[in-house]
């Protein structure tokens, strides 16, 4: 009797589960950053056949980003179980969620980050992202849910972002401020090409990203010596190391400034917990280092 009970109550019981907000392996996103003016630089991600990386004993999807076929930088990214999107930053030393998939229309998700890129850097934020509307896109026996989203970052509100099932964003591993996606595929299959009406999904046949194929640009460079801060995250003092520093300037996530000076000690126990961005100047150049500040 228990078991007929038992049995009654789990199929009385919908199983719900919740759509992958980042692809398995073999995704490509490719767009166009303007960096706010023309004519700006050719920018696009790849996630190839065996991403898995293991850190801090979490399994992450290695997705690199290419600037006119240069190799300029990895993320890290991870779906949970409940729709959420998720992307490690090596240089923070922590992740930070990307979007949701269980939002409805009006939702407000926190903390949500973003990145805003230039000519030669990229700068990470932490913002309120509100859900416009949640479409069905179908095409061509492909179907994809899209959740249109709305932020404001530094004054601006870009239009047409979105985050998709299994596709990630509507930029790659994370929302950006001034780019703009043209074609996305995962597998054989179009996740989203921008020639089509509403950017519509499909067909499957189509050819896989071309850094998939034969390699371009794959093998990432020998990087120059970095400045690291440890420990970060830290409850107020960062200290730095690997190279001399010359002098520092540390942003919040609205871009003012709030601490600069000399020296290889950060000191931002006055400030808000939060993220922050060290534009640290070296006998080498300049180095931009997300610093994650804690509550004690």
């Amino acid at each position: 009797m228990r078991n007929t009970l038992l049995c009654f109550l789990l199929l009385g019981v919908p199983l719900i589960a919740m759509a992958q907000f980042y692809p398995e392996a073999n995704a490509c996103w490719s767009g166009r950053d303007n960096v706010g003016v023309p004519p700006g630089f050719d920018i696009m991600y790849q996630m190839g056949a065996a991403p898995d990386t293991l850190i801090n004993g979490v399994v992450y999807k290695k997705t690199n980003e290419f600037r006119d076929w240069n190799f300029t930088r990895a993320y890290f990214v991870r779906s949970d179980q409940d729709g959420k999107g998720f992307v490690y930053l090596p240089d923070s030393a922590a992740e930070f969620l990307t979007g949701d998939l269980a939002a409805q229309t009006g939702d407000t998700i926190h903390d949500v980050l973003i990145n805003d890129t230039d000519e030669f850097d990229v700068g990470y934020y932490l913002v309120d992202v509100v859900v416009d509307s949640v479409v069905t896109f179908s095409n061509a026996g492909v179907t994809v849910i899209r959740h249109f989203v709305n932020f404001d970052m530094l004054g601006m509100n870009p239009s047409g972002s979105f985050w998709q099932m299994g596709m990630g964003t509507s930029v790659g591993p994370t929302l950006e401020v001034t780019a703009g996606l043209w074609y996305c595929t995962v597998g054989d299959t179009v996740m989203y090409d921008r020639n089509n009406m509403n950017g519509l999904p499909g067909p499957i046949g189509v050819d896989v990203c071309p850094l998939i194929i034969d390699g371009i640009g794959s093998a990432e460079p020998t990087e120059p010596d970095v400045v690291q801060a440890l420990p970060n995250p830290s409850h107020g003092q960062f200290a730095l190391s690997g190279v001399s520093v010359q002098s520092f300037i540390v942003h919040d996530v609205q871009g003012s400034t709030v601490v600069n000076g000399k020296g290889s000690v950060i000191d931002l126990s006055e400030q808000a917990p939060g993220l922050y961005t060290a534009v640290v100047t070296t006998g080498q150049g300049v180095q931009n280092i997300r610093l994650v500040l804690m509550r004690e």
